[in-house]
């Protein structure tokens, strides 16, 4: 499958060649709205954000609101319809009904974007950043294909008697589930990706089997031996109750990340649906300056906590 000339995404900035890479569904996309608020609000007005927001379902109007956002001159939002690549393809999602087949669409961003990016960074609808998370386009990354936060909140289930993690992530080709990374924080080496992988490669390998942790599994598979690591600041996750199933190298990687640059609300660890859970404070610090805090409000099932 090939995308034709006139559809490639070009940067919005002529002195900028890195951009911030999002997805959403038209449910999501007020809390996605957050997360672009976050990042307007951290953001340093000697650099350029250019965020693209990749998405099949998202309507006119929701993409008014969201584009027109209160922002500086040198943060760009926009939305692109994936919708044609991805036609009839079988994205399985249907053992989590809170994921959506755009987790996928993530993978595609190498050539759905112009040769002249060099670096993208992917982030999860569900974050929001505390300082300015352009620094991460400074690092040196060598030739890796990406860099990414190890899934420590994951990686303990593999060390949990009876729980089937390791044993699944050995039959999909995982040699070392200690460097499984999550894949809500992935900085692509663009041009590596590109001269690795087809996109037609990147298709194939997403429809192959119906995947446990979906884009994630693919992610890992396509990249293993091949990742920059960063710190877990770079997408924190408070701890389930499993961490300390952790070995204790991996415990200590995971105990310095002491000032989260982006805070992760994974899972069922929703602001608007989980109440008092790790960070939620900072959640609605940006959701009050966005369009949608009254509806993501009224969602809270607690009268205690929404009246909080």
């Amino acid at each position: 499958m090939n995308i034709n000339k006139q559809d490639i995404i070009k940067p919005a900035f002529k002195n900028s060649n890195n951009c911030i890479i999002m997805c959403t569904d038209n449910g999501f996309a007020p809390a996605t709205a957050v997360a672009i608020q976050s990042i307007i609000e951290t953001a340093s007005k000697d650099n350029y954000y250019d965020i693209i927001i990749l998405h099949s379902r998202v309507s006119d109007l929701m993409q008014e609101v969201i584009t027109a956002m209160d922002k500086p001159s040198n943060i760009s939002i926009r939305f692109y319809n994936v919708g044609e690549i991805v036609g009839s393809m079988n994205l399985y999602t249907a053992n989590r009904k809170t994921i959506t087949m755009e987790a996928y669409y993530r993978l595609f961003a190498p050539w759905l974007l112009d040769t002249q990016y060099e670096r993208a960074l992917y982030i999860d609808g569900d974050m929001v950043a505390t300082r300015d998370i352009y620094e991460v386009f400074e690092y040196n990354i060598g030739d890796n294909l990406i860099a990414a936060v190890k899934d420590y909140w994951g990686i303990c289930n593999c060390y949990i008697d009876g729980d089937p993690r390791r044993e699944y992530q050995e039959s999909i080709g995982i040699k070392n589930s200690d460097e499984y990374v999550i894949s809500a924080t992935i900085l692509f080496n663009l041009n590596k990706f590109r001269t690795y992988f087809t996109l037609n490669d990147i298709l194939k390998l997403c429809t192959k089997q119906e995947w446990l942790q979906h884009d994630q599994d693919v992610v890992n598979v396509l990249c293993q031996g091949s990742v920059y690591f960063l710190s877990a600041d770079w997408g924190y996750v408070s701890d389930y109750g499993n961490n300390h199933y952790l070995p204790q190298y991996l415990q200590d990687e995971l105990a310095l990340a002491t000032d989260p640059i982006l805070l992760h609300f994974a899972n069922t660890r929703k602001p608007w649906f989980k109440p008092y859970t790790e960070g939620y404070l900072r959640f609605w610090k940006y959701a009050e300056n966005t369009p949608f805090f009254e509806f993501l409000a009224d969602k809270i099932v607690s009268p205690e906590y929404r009246a909080y």
